[in-house]
Order: C-alpha cells, then structure tokens, then sequence
C-alpha cells in the first residue's frame, strides 16, 4: 500500500495521484477517463476503463443416465457463482419428464429460455442486476416468510387443513427469492464492483447470508407444520392445542424480534431474544407435560411432537439472526446501500 498525499487544486477540489506504474501498466493518458467506486466500508477503488457484470455462459449436459437431482444441483451452483446464460446439451433427444425439469427451474430461476429444441435448449437471465435492491429484496422476503408463519399459527389453532395448504403455496416464492439473493452477495464477495454498487462489504455478505438461510429455514418449519395439518388424521386435545399455540406466538414474536434488530442494529433487542431462551424452554415443557397428562394416541403424540420441533426451531432460527446482530457490533456497522433507509 503506498501513501499518497491529497493537495488541493484550486477552492474546492482536492486531488490524489496515480502511482506510475498502475498508470503505465493500464496505457493511461492525460485526458483518459477513469471509474471510481466507493465500497461499502468507504474505500474508494478505481478502474481504468469501465467495468460491467461479466455474463457467463454455462454448458451443462443433461443426458439421459443423469439423474434430475443431479442436473438441478449443477445449474443452481452455476447460477448462484454468476452464470446468466446456460446451454443445455443432450446427445439425445430431450423426453417429455427431462423438457418439464429444464422448464421448472427456469422459472424457479427468473430466467428465460431463449431457444429450444430436441436436443439443445438455452436459458438466459434477462434481470439487470444492477437494479435490484439487496436490502429491499430481503425485506419483501421476509413479509413473505412472516404471512406464512402467521397463517400457519392461525391455521394450527383452528386446525383449518384449507388455510395450511395456503402456506405451503408460499414456500416455491421464499425459495425463488433467496436464490436471487444469496446469487447476488456471492458475486459480491468475488468482485468488488458489484460490491461497491450495492453498497456492502464482505463483513456484510456474510451477514447478510446468514439472514437470508435463516428465512428460508423458517418458511421451510412453517411448511412442515402445515403439511402435517393438511395431512393429519386426528385432531390435537384441546389443552394440548392450547399449549402448542401458546408456544408457536412466543416461538414468532421472538422471531419478529430478531429480525428487528437485524435492521435497526439493536443489540439490546437482540439480547431480550437470546435471553427468551428459558421462557421457550419453560413453554416446551409445559407442552410436553399437558401432553403426558392428556394424551394417549400414538399418532396424536407424534403430531404434537414433530409440530412443538418445528416451534423450537423458527425460535432457534430468529436467535441465530440475534446472534448476527450482536457479533457484527464487534466488527463493521451493517452497511445500508447508498440511498437506502432501514425502515
């Protein structure tokens, strides 16, 4: 790192010096234009010509012996390290079952297929990601995620198997959303320039990442709890409901905490969540005491226990964003993006 000394260049206007050998290595003139960014820890980064999200091509074959778990893991990696267009390539011809899979994750994808035909199909982004908010993207993910989990309270208090199936509806949109975004944070961390667009840092990615994984872990519970409701053959004992209800509100309004904090860099919120830990505890043992008390079916003691789980762990999910909140106090503030409010 060489130091460099401002002067000021007239009234207003302080100027820096480019080292020689950075100016002759990139062919600089007087009168050449540069680009200067501004990272989100405030470190300005200069590029000697103009620089743009590099779109990537992508060549998967998608044969008959591969198995669609295997061929859908290996578009969303590229997907998520960059890739924006991805040739899909068979020696053979394309069946109905291998067609339907190519469609399905390209919409699960927000990409475009561009061409297709027997044995080639081609599936572009058209999203200038230059203009998607990380922060606003997060947000609309998350009143998503919270919707689900208030209808599936609703839907387990009243046991309403219609409103469950609802929830599960939700799940294909949380998953669509994070993938877009934990896709943007990746390249972000690898190239400084749509880090510096977006306004963050790399403390921030890995933040930010943790949050997004926390989300979709809670809409993921919440579809657990609702396709056992949708699926469920008998009805929970009355008190035991109770008991379960009463937990699950905790469970969300912790939650809702959390991620409150999360924006407003409350590290006095955050505490109030991890410290809710006994009175979650407190809340699970009742569950299981009204239950050894009232509850004898087998199948009605399994349900009681999968859905009292899945509770648990939307708590556990918001405690892990607290736990962001706090460890971040400790390094960087979390970046907002130029222009952007927490509200």
């Amino acid at each position: 790192m060489q130091p460099r000394k401002v002067v000021q260049l007239g009234k207003s206007t302080l100027v820096v010096s480019l080292p020689k050998q950075w100016v002759d290595l990139h062919g600089l003139e007087p009168g050449r234009v540069v680009h200067v960014s501004m990272r989100g820890d405030g470190s300005l980064v200069v590029y000697p010509k103009e620089l743009k999200e590099a779109e990537r091509e992508l060549t998967i074959d998608f044969e008959k012996d591969k198995k669609k778990e295997a061929f859908l893991r290996e578009v969303v990696s590229g997907y998520l390290n960059g890739a924006s267009r991805f040739r899909i390539v068979s020696r053979e011809v394309f069946d109905a079952e291998q067609q339907q899979t190519v469609r399905d994750i390209a919409g699960k994808l927000y990409l475009r297929i561009m061409k297709a035909d027997s044995q080639e199909f081609v599936i572009e982004s058209l999203l200038d990601m230059s203009k998607i908010s990380l922060r606003t993207g997060m947000k609309r993910m998350h009143t998503i995620v919270a919707s689900m989990c208030a209808d599936m309270l609703k839907a387990l208090h009243e046991e309403n198997a219609e409103l469950a199936k609802t929830v599960a509806s939700l799940d294909e949109d949380v998953d669509r959303f994070s993938l877009l975004l934990l896709r943007m944070l990746r390249n972000a961390a690898f190239d400084p320039v749509i880090a510096g667009r977006i306004g963050i840092n790399l403390l921030d990615c890995l933040d930010y990442q943790n949050f997004i994984q926390q989300m979709e872990r809670v809409a993921d519970l919440a579809v657990n709890i609702s396709n056992l409701l949708v699926h469920q053959e008998e009805k929970f004992h009355p008190s035991v409901l109770e008991k379960v209800v009463n937990m699950g509100q905790a469970s969300y309004v912790h939650f809702e905490e959390a991620v409150e904090a999360f924006w407003g860099k409350d590290t006095e919120k955050a505490n109030r969540v991890l410290d809710a830990a006994g009175e979650m505890e407190d809340l699970n043992m009742q569950v299981l005491g009204e239950m050894a008390k009232k509850e004898k079916r087998p199948f009605a003691v399994c349900s009681t226990c999968l859905v009292r789980a899945n509770l648990m762990d939307i708590y556990t999910c918001g405690g892990e964003i607290a736990k962001t909140v706090i460890n971040h106090t400790f390094g960087y503030p979390l970046t907002e993006s130029p222009g952007e409010s927490g509200g």
